[in-house]
C-alpha cells in the first residue's frame, strides 16, 4: 500500500515536463493595523517570494517576510517553503492549495517551526484583472505552547500589465488564538518568466 502511495505521489509531482509553465519573482509591502484602531499601525511588512508552476499544475512556493514591529525596536522574520497544486477550473476559475513549512526567528522571543495550509479561489475577470476571492490561511507552531494559532481570510485585485508584470492590492484579517489580531493592507509586484 504504500508503495502505491509513493508511485502516485511521484506521478503527480513529476508526471509532467521538467520545466516549467511559469515562474514568479515578487515583492511586497504591507500595513498591518489594530483591528479595533485603524488609525494604529503593528507593523510595516516586507515580503519577497518566489513561486514555480509545473506545466501538471504542481505549484512550488518560497515566501519570506520582514516584520518591524512599529514602536519598538523588535522586529519577526518568517520564511516558508510550500508545494501545492493548482485546480484549473475554466479559463476564469482556479483554486489553488498549498501546504507548507516554515521558521519563525524573532528578535524578542524564542525561534520555532511552523505549518501552514493556504488556499485560494481565483477569478480572471478579463485578461488584465484577476480577482483572488478568497485567500485562505490556517498556519500554526508544531509545538501548540508558542501560541502561533494564526488563521487569516482575505481578497485581493490583481492587474496585469503586460505579459511580464503585474501588480495586486488586497486586504487580509489575521487572528491570533481565537481574536482578530490585525487588519492588513498590501501592495505587491510580481515579475513572470
Amino acid at each position: 500500500m504504500k508503495s502505491a502511495y509513493a508511485a502516485a505521489v511521484v506521478a503527480v509531482l513529476f508526471g509532467g515536463p521538467a520545466f516549467a509553465a511559469e515562474n514568479e519573482l515578487g515583492v511586497s509591502i504591507t500595513t498591518q493595523r489594530e483591528p479595533n484602531d485603524f488609525n494604529a499601525s503593528k507593523a510595516t511588512v516586507t515580503g519577497v517570494s518566489y513561486g514555480h508552476t509545473f506545466d501538471n499544475n504542481v505549484v512550488a512556493a518560497l515566501t519570506s517576510k520582514y516584520y518591524d514591529i512599529s514602536g519598538t525596536d523588535a522586529w519577526d522574520l518568517k520564511s516558508e517553503a510550500g508545494l501545492g497544486y493548482k485546480f484549473v477550473l475554466s479559463e476564469a476559475f482556479s483554486i489553488t492549495g498549498i501546504a507548507a513549512l516554515g521558521s519563525n526567528v524573532q528578535s524578542a522571543g524564542p525561534d520555532f517551526p511552523y505549518y501552514s495550509l493556504t488556499a485560494s479561489a481565483d477569478w480572471k475577470v478579463t485578461p488584465i484583472v484577476t480577482w483572488s476571492i478568497v485567500n485562505l490561511r490556517y498556519r500554526n507552531a508544531f509545538d501548540t505552547a508558542y501560541d502561533f494559532d494564526t488563521p487569516a481570510v482575505g481578497t485581493s485585485l490583481g492587474f496585469r500589465i503586460d505579459k511580464a508584470n503585474s501588480v495586486s492590492v488586497g486586504f487580509t484579517r489575521e487572528w491570533a488564538n481565537g481574536k482578530v489580531s490585525d487588519n492588513e493592507i498590501g501592495l505587491g509586484y510580481k515579475y513572470h518568466f
